[in-house]
């Protein structure tokens, strides 16, 4: 968070000293208010305002991707670029999802003059979400949402929402604030979903849960955006004089990490989001030496990576050793190092998930606003909770190590120990360099991206994944058919139970046709 909100965090839990310290009117006065009953919009904008009555929101919030959504200078750097390489023709396109309601009450055209406004036209605020009354089900992405008009109701998930007199604003229930309903998928999609200026679908979060399993009711294994990311759910007093009541976090972990001192939390509530799992899988060794591995993304509702998933890096680092020499090695990457530049680096052995942007000509492009098409290889989301049915695994994807098959052409080097991480960096440090070269990124700042490692083999779990031919045989995944060694005995080593044997060779990403 920036120092002036974290210093707005302060103030509010020490003059607080517990919620009920504010009394029901939190500090308001009703001089400034819209009528008897309200607070005015301009009180209402402010998150900090929020905060002194929804103290736990707003703490959560303020550690989130969506207060810094606007602060972040990877998004600083992003914008400034796109708008002198378009010669301003990106205009409010970054900017409506990432400080909407400064384009919305128009004090800004473009974000680049977002540092000289009051913060609470910074991120996304609380009176976005909470007074967005319809989506455009035809277009949901780009920001496609309607705020409410009564701007003094805030609209959330309770149903019986006014067991006290607030006078500082009305509330209301809605579906799109209802993480347990469907509809509150379709307004996190207005911002999740993206189209370029050329029609380019460049982030397709929202459309990849659409079409997945988990676009089902509870009692079919369904679960929205927010029953994912609103985690882990609590009864808490929400406001002063209140009952306690479900209380949903605010902080919404899921991959990226705003490059903004006093990052920790966040970064942590993302380390959290995987190992709890986003992907689980297997890691085999054939008779002849050939190395599999085998990924899933378990209880992840859209695509693997997803978002901007252009700019991410999430890639596959596998180790092989032999009396304890590396015999082969893939994905090492160095601390600071990008992805693909490591020494020894091998780009037919290297399992980079991403998507990869093209002109219009199929040519290779790197940034957003110049993406005619694009063409991704990521593990897709489940179409089917159903394990009897085929479809089950088609998101079972399996990758050779190496690429060739074997370790040795004759079949004779067989390793006796293998090591698997599965490693992301939220933005690529090669996408961060970029930005850096043109001086729209300070180097300093681009160098603080972490990397994170993420579990395969179940919550709870280490991250680095170790086979050898005991583990491979206390672990039960021994039936494993390997089509392209005819010598059975292939082992694994993995999530318990998982079916390596049902799964799909890996796609390249190819510029579609």
């Amino acid at each position: 968070m920036n120092a002036l909100r974290a210093g707005l965090a302060v103030a509010v839990v020490g003059a607080a000293g517990g919620a009920a310290a504010f009394g029901v009117g939190c500090g308001h006065s009703n001089s400034a208010a819209a009528d008897a009953g309200t607070a005015s919009r301009d009180f209402l904008l402010d998150p900090q305002n929020c905060g002194n009555c929804h103290i736990n929101h707003y703490q959560d919030w303020l550690a989130s991707a969506h207060a810094n959504a606007s602060d972040d200078p990877v998004f600083v750097a992003m914008n400034q670029r796109g708008q002198r390489e378009t010669d301003g023709g990106l205009g409010a396109f970054c900017v409506k999802c990432h400080a909407p309601m400064a384009v919305l009450d128009q004090k800004t055209t473009d974000g680049l003059n977002l540092s000289t406004l009051d913060t609470k036209y910074h991120g996304v605020t609380c009176i976005f979400c909470h007074t967005a009354e319809s989506v455009d089900t035809a277009h949901p992405y780009n920001a496609n949402v309607t705020l409410s008009k009564d701007w003094a109701t805030m609209r959330a998930e309770l149903q019986n929402p006014a067991p006290v007199a607030n006078p500082v604003h009305h509330s209301a229930y809605s579906t799109l604030q209802d993480k347990t309903s469907r509809d509150s998928a379709a307004l996190c999609g207005t911002c999740h979903d993206i189209l370029n200026p050329l029609g380019t679908h460049i982030e397709r979060t929202f459309q990849e849960w659409h079409g997945s399993a988990y676009n089902a009711d509870d009692d079919a294994g369904g679960e929205t955006c927010a029953q994912c990311h609103m985690q882990p759910p609590a009864f808490r007093v929400l406001a002063p004089g209140g009952p306690p009541r479900p209380y949903a976090p605010h902080d919404f972990p899921a991959v990226d990490t705003p490059l903004v001192p006093d990052a920790a939390a966040q970064r942590a509530a993302v380390q959290k989001q995987f190992d709890d799992g986003a992907v689980r899988g297997a890691l085999c060794v054939t008779p002849h030496g050939g190395i599999r591995v085998i990924l899933d993304p378990f209880g992840v509702g859209h695509a693997w990576p997803s978002g901007s998933a252009q700019d991410r890096r999430v890639w596959a680092e596998v180790i092989a050793f032999k009396q304890g020499n590396v015999i082969f090695q893939s994905g090492v990457v160095p601390d600071g190092t990008p992805v693909g530049t490591e020494p020894e680096a091998n780009p037919d052995d290297l399992w980079l998930f991403r998507d990869v942007m093209f002109d219009s000509q199929c040519n290779q492009v790197n940034m957003f606003w110049q993406a005619a098409k694009i063409g991704g290889n990521q593990l897709p989301a489940a179409t089917t909770f159903n394990k009897s049915n085929p479809a089950f695994y088609g998101n079972h994807l399996l990758r050779e190590f190496p690429k060739s098959g074997f370790l040795s052409s004759d079949g004779s080097l067989v390793p006796d120990r293998v090591t698997l991480r599965i490693r992301v960096q939220p933005i690529g440090l090669d996408v961060l360099g970029d930005l850096v070269r043109t001086n729209d990124l300070d180097a300093g700042i681009g160098s603080t991206m972490p990397t994170f490692d993420v579990p395969i083999s179940g919550p709870g779990s280490k991250a680095m994944l170790e086979w050898t031919p005991e583990a491979a045989s206390d672990a039960g995944l021994q039936s494993y058919p390997d089509p392209n060694d005819p010598n059975p005995g292939t082992t694994c080593v993995g999530y318990p139970g998982f079916i390596a044997g049902s799964s799909t060779p890996a796609p390249t990403p190819k510029c579609p046709q």
